[in-house]
């Protein structure tokens, strides 16, 4: 898709999205909203493998690290 197609795409979504239930949505918003929902297929995807993965290894027993120390982790960068 060219860029001007996803201009439009975009354009029209916004608006979608601004008559109903996201009127209250700033541009950032709509811009996330918006990307959230056209991801590549093989980055959904890979997203989705990733998530059955760690699904399987917390029902064998795996608790990696927990969410606390990856938080702490996180607002240390």
């Amino acid at each position: 898709m060219c860029t001007r197609e996803e201009i439009e795409d975009f354009h029209q979504f916004a608006l979608q999205q601004l008559e109903g239930d996201a009127s209250n949505l700033n541009i950032q918003d709509l811009a996330g909203l918006w990307q959230t929902r056209n991801i590549p297929a093989a980055e959904f995807a890979e997203s989705v493998a990733a998530v059955k993965s760690a699904l399987q290894d917390m029902r064998q027993g795996d608790q990696e690290q927990p969410a606390e120390e990856v938080i702490a982790e996180l607002r240390m960068i």
